[in-house]
């Protein structure tokens, strides 16, 4: 299945999932309609990438959240256009932090003169949870060296201890993800690739020749990393993957943060979205934290327990003051220059890494 049909086949999904949204609440027919077909369908088919079922989840859940927001003014004798802050501010305080989510409904229902502005804040996320540094240091290792674990849990798992990436983008990754020049392989996640350490390019290239040789064998075409047990023809649910990589002790939300954290140490907003796939917004809120969080270190018994989003290692150009897994992982993203190397085209930067981590991650 190409890309283009994966497009076609998750944004036939989101209008079914629309519908059954619209055929619970007729009564508000009109403004689900206008919004979830005029503003939110048009913003999956321009995005660069395809959707993926969590961007569908994430769309389909504003889309309810609307309904519910409109349920409860009718509930109070109230039209949307009667709407004032008081009333959005007491139906946000009696419900779940999920009603957050109908910002979107509400700024475009201001824009095109359906609502009053009022103001919606972004629903609050906790902090991310992360692991103790031996243990994801350990992890990764795991990942790289033990040959006991399953192929793809240790290419999953050494993906987004790298990479910081969600479980919807690794199902997501071809065989053809994987890109090649003289000696080096790189693996594209956004706009533009990155390096692979070696031991983590070999471990894609015996993942990505087992599904070339399936694929052939069931004559799909389809070569997915880590294709649907049932449907070759389509990639695993991202929920599966989640659950196999905690079975083995892999956890992405502590793991994706780390990486993140720590890659948006040093490199700046359009670099982080450019090459690890991610919005300039996120990428931007990743570079805020990551900045205020350096300039409010946790006490040195702190950081020698674990990784903590309050504390992060200094910059690659000084000594760290604690030899964790943040500057450990991020010295080896460094080190196997995750910003590619001058091989790969004049316009990509070579960056520089400590030469001690290099060796011990090959």
């Amino acid at each position: 299945m190409s890309e283009a049909d994966g497009m076609r086949s998750l944004g036939e999904e989101y209008e079914h999932r629309l519908a059954r949204v619209i055929a619970k609440h007729p009564n508000f027919a009109g403004h689900l309609r206008a919004s979830g077909y005029g503003s939110v369908l048009p913003r999956l088919r321009a995005r660069h990438r395809p959707p993926t079922e969590h961007v569908v989840g994430w769309a389909v859940a504003r889309m309810s959240a609307a309904a519910q927001l409109l349920t409860w003014t009718q509930e109070q004798g109230l039209a949307l256009d009667q709407i004032t802050q008081a009333h959005m501010d007491q139906w946000l305080a009696e419900g779940s932090s999920t009603r957050h989510n109908v910002r979107d409904f509400m700024v475009w229902a201001a824009d095109n003169h359906r609502a009053p502005s009022v103001l919606v804040p972004h629903r609050l996320k906790p902090a991310p949870v992360a692991m103790r540094a031996s243990a994801d240091w350990g992890t990764l290792l795991r990942c790289l060296r033990d040959e006991a674990l399953p192929m793809e849990v240790r290419t999953a798992g050494a993906i987004v201890l790298f990479y910081g990436q969600q479980a919807s983008r690794v199902v997501a990754l071809r065989s053809d993800s994987v890109r090649h020049r003289d000696e080096d392989s790189y693996l594209l996640l956004g706009e533009a690739p990155v390096l692979l350490p070696p031991p983590l390019a070999r471990l894609i290239a015996d993942l990505s020749h087992q599904r070339l040789q399936d694929a052939c064998r069931h004559a799909s075409g389809a070569a997915w990393l880590f294709p649907h047990s049932r449907n070759p023809t389509e990639h695993r649910p991202a929920s599966l993957l989640t659950a196999q990589l905690n079975s083995y002790g892999i956890h992405i939300k502590a793991a994706r943060a780390a990486a993140l954290m720590n890659a948006a140490l040093d490199a700046p907003v359009f670099e982080l979205s450019a090459k690890l796939g991610i919005h300039r917004a996120t990428a931007a809120q990743w570079k805020r934290r990551a900045n205020r969080d350096r300039s409010n270190p946790l006490p040195p018994s702190s950081r020698s327990r674990m990784i903590a989003v309050t504390y992060q290692p200094p910059p690659l150009s000084a000594p760290p003051a604690d030899a964790g897994v943040a500057s450990i992982v991020e010295n080896a993203l460094r080190a196997t220059r995750m910003t590619m190397g001058q091989r790969a085209g004049p316009e990509i930067a070579q960056g520089q890494g400590d030469p001690r981590t290099s060796r011990e991650l090959q």
